[in-house]
Parts: structure tokens; C-alpha cells; sequence
């Protein structure tokens, strides 16, 4: 029969190889693959005109083992605090101003902590359960149905937050060509310009396979993202001596209202990148979670510091004149405001092609 005829080239070519398998306590164990150990009769799921192309260990070897990217935990640093870090950096000091600085200070500690430790558990679950997406994770843990919720909710998060990232980088790049043209065209507009980054930087980066690509790219959009801090930092100390002036009103350590409230999405939506943690966990070198948790702490210090930082600095100098966007708090004739615009077009462009690489 055909079956016993397969089912015998398949054990004189397994004898000599071992099975490694976890069981329910994670311990490896070593399980020879002898001829005693294979049932003839399960090879009959083959059909009479299936081929079998194992005529070698070597190719048994070039079957089951594929191809796998890894990432250093330097690279995957980089990736990480390049995907917290977005446009919502802009608007901390914005959310500095409806709560105060006070609170503020204790939001943004809290929020750090909430969100690190949120993207320790999908770590660990996904350590715990062996898949690598939301929807493995939710329907090895409930069920099929909730993955499948989990799949559509992280797909809205991601479809609703792509939509904002093209008005925000149209909003930059108008502002920015009109700069340097006396007469604006077809060249300045939203729709060209749009159109011009989507070809030329959307384009080539979504034909990435993997996140590790970027991570060049994503070291230099958190420079980008320093740079802008930077800018902050120094119209401050410009302030401070006098040779511009500060923003209206005073710094207010506790605000009380409607504001206080409106500030907490504000800050948490700044440390949102739970859609891609999976991502970047599945392409790390030698898996685990303490690798990972070095990644993690990395991560939120790099953040934290900018964010921090860009908060004090934005609120202190503009104080209640802080604009949501807090570069369009600066002057127009400001060059520095400009050149900070400039970098976090790059930021954006490259968050836009992150959020595609959910799964």
C-alpha cells in the first residue's frame, strides 16, 4: 500500500533525529524519533498522489527550520520609543496647562507606570500563550469570539489614529512650503504635497517586512523629537534673559475644572503604542521576558525624559498661552518653530507607516 510504503522511507529517515517538546511545566524534553514511535496507519492522511520530497535529514532541516528576524534590544529600543513618541508630544504642555503643573508632574508618573506595566502583561501573555498577535492572544486565553473583538478594536484604534497623522503632517508640510514660496500653487497644496510624502516616504517603508528595518530610521526620529525639545528648551532660557517675552498669565500648580479632565487623555494617549508591543516582542533575539523588560525600562526612560522635559519647559515658557500644538505657540517669523515643524513631519511620516504593521 502506499501508505506503509511512505510511512517506511519517513522512519529510515527520522531514526537518527530528536523531537524537543515543552510539557505543561515548560520542562524540555528529548524525545527520540524512532520507527517504534511512528503509527503506519496516521500516514494514511496522505493522499495516492501526494509527493514526499524528504529524501535527506537536510531537507527535513530546511523545511522546519525558517527563517526568523531578530532584533538587538538596541534596535528594538529605538523601534519602541520611536512608536510611543508622536504627535502627542506636542500636546503635553497643552495638557500641563488645563491641570496644572502639580498635577500634571503626578498624571504623567501615574500614566507611565499604568502604561509600562500594560505592556509588561501583553508580554508575559504572549510568553504564556505562544502567539504573537492580540487575536492569538485573547482567543488562547477566552475564546475565538474574543479574539476576533480584540481584532476589530485594535483595528478601529489603528484606522482611526492613521486618519489623524495625514491631516497633522498636511498641516506641517503646507505651512512649511509656503514658507519658501512667494506665490503659492499646485506645488503648495494639501492634496499634492499629501500625495508627494506618500510616494516617497509611505511608499518605500511599508514595503519593509519586518519593524527591525526601521530601526535606523527610527533613531534618527527620535533625534528629530530631541531636536524639537531643544527648540523648547532654549526659547525658554530666551525668555528667562529677556530677549522674548513669556506667554500670558501665570504657572498654575493645581488647576481645578472641566480641564483637569480633559487632560488625562490627553497625556495617556501619549504613551499608546500597545498595537505594535506584540510586533516588536516577536522579533527580539533570544525571546524572553527579562530581555524584554529591558527594552520596556529603556523605553520609558527615554520617553518619560523627553516628555517631562518638553512639558516643564512648554508650560513654563508660554504658560496660559500654551496652544494644543505647542509649536504653533511660538511667533510666525520664528525659524526655530519651523525647523521643529520640519522634524516632526518626519516623526509623523514614519508613525504613519508604523501604525500599518499591527500585525
Amino acid at each position: 500500500m502506499h501508505g506503509s510504503g511512505r510511512a517506511s522511507d519517513i522512519h529510515s529517515i527520522l531514526g537518527n533525529f530528536e523531537l524537543i517538546i515543552e510539557d505543561s511545566t515548560h520542562q524540555r524534553k528529548d524525545i527520540p524519533l524512532s520507527s517504534e514511535r511512528i503509527d503506519p496507519e496516521n500516514i494514511g492522511v496522505l493522499g495516492d498522489d501526494d509527493e514526499i520530497s524528504l529524501n535527506s535529514p537536510d531537507d527535513i532541516k530546511s523545511i522546519s527550520t525558517t527563517q526568523k528576524v531578530e532584533s538587538s534590544i538596541a534596535s528594538s529600543i529605538f523601534n519602541l520609543s520611536n512608536c510611543i513618541i508622536g504627535s502627542g508630544v506636542l500636546a503635553l504642555p497643552y495638557a500641563f496647562k488645563l491641570s496644572g503643573m502639580g498635577l500634571g508632574l503626578i498624571f504623567l508618573a501615574i500614566i507611565a507606570v499604568t502604561a509600562m506595566y500594560t505592556y509588561d502583561v501583553l508580554v508575559r501573555s504572549s510568553e504564556y500563550t505562544g502567539a504573537k498577535s492580540y487575536r492569538g492572544v485573547a482567543t488562547e486565553l477566552f475564546s475565538r469570539k474574543i479574539g476576533y473583538f480584540c481584532e476589530i478594536v485594535v483595528a478601529l484604534f489603528t484606522i482611526c489614529g492613521l486618519s489623524s497623522y495625514p491631516l497633522i503632517i498636511g498641516d506641517y508640510a503646507t505651512s512649511i512650503v509656503n514658507e519658501f514660496v512667494s506665490t503659492p500653487g499646485w506645488y503648495s497644496s494639501r492634496a499634492f504635497l499629501l500625495i508627494t510624502i506618500a510616494i516617497l516616504v509611505f511608499l518605500p517603508l511599508s514595503l519593509a517586512k519586518t519593524i527591525d528595518f526601521l530601526k535606523f530610521s527610527s533613531l534618527f526620529a527620535i533625534i528629530c523629537v530631541v531636536m524639537c525639545v531643544c527648540i523648547v528648551i532654549m526659547y525658554l532660557f530666551r525668555a528667562i534673559d529677556g530677549s522674548v517675552p513669556f506667554g500670558e498669565g501665570e504657572i498654575v500648580w493645581v488647576e481645578r475644572g472641566i480641564g483637569v479632565v480633559r487632560a488625562i487623555p490627553l497625556m495617556s494617549m501619549s504613551y499608546t503604542s500597545h498595537f505594535l508591543i506584540l510586533n516588536i516582542y516577536s522579533e527580539l533575539s533570544e525571546r524572553s521576558v527579562p530581555r524584554m523588560r529591558k527594552v520596556l525600562v529603556n523605553s520609558a526612560i527615554i520617553v518619560t525624559s523627553m516628555y517631562l522635559t518638553m512639558s516643564v519647559a512648554g508650560y513654563s515658557t508660554f504658560r496660559q498661552s500654551t496652544n494644543s500644538n505647542v509649536l504653533n505657540s511660538f511667533p510666525d517669523s520664528d525659524v526655530s518653530a519651523m525647523i521643529g515643524k520640519v522634524g516632526l513631519l518626519i516623526t509623523l511620516s514614519r508613525q504613519e507607516y508604523l501604525g500599518q504593521q499591527k500585525e
